[in-house]
């Protein structure tokens, strides 16, 4: 079986790329609105003291209750680093490859956002 060759990305010397996990406690996350609010001061927190970039995207990767606490994952990236997620979710963009998402779904790379 012949593995499909990767399209040739595009050289970029300076993407940026970080996913974060930070955790608030369950108790302090009682509805969606507190959910809202404790993910932007940590997507806050994580800008100021986490990342060395200037993000234009950041998405939410994953929530998962571990114990008494709420671990989100956060992903950051900028623009060169942003482009660089789009080209490894459609290798295949402009070479006939697969089709493109069904119809309902995303097809984003992960649920953003633009900051």
């Amino acid at each position: 079986m012949e593995l499909p060759h990767p399209a040739p990305m595009t050289a970029s010397a300076e993407a940026h790329v970080a996913e974060v996990t930070t955790t608030v406690s369950l108790a302090e996350v009682s509805d969606s609105e507190s959910l809202a609010r404790a993910i932007g001061q940590m997507v806050d927190k994580a800008r100021a003291e986490t990342i060395a970039f200037e993000p234009s995207v950041v998405a939410v990767t994953g929530v998962r209750v571990f114990g008494e606490r709420v671990l989100i994952s956060l992903l950051f990236a900028d623009a060169d680093g942003e482009a660089m997620l789009e080209t490894l979710r459609d290798p295949h963009e402009g070479d006939g490859g697969p089709p493109p998402d069904p119809p309902g779904t995303s097809g984003a790379v992960f649920p953003q956002l633009r900051i």
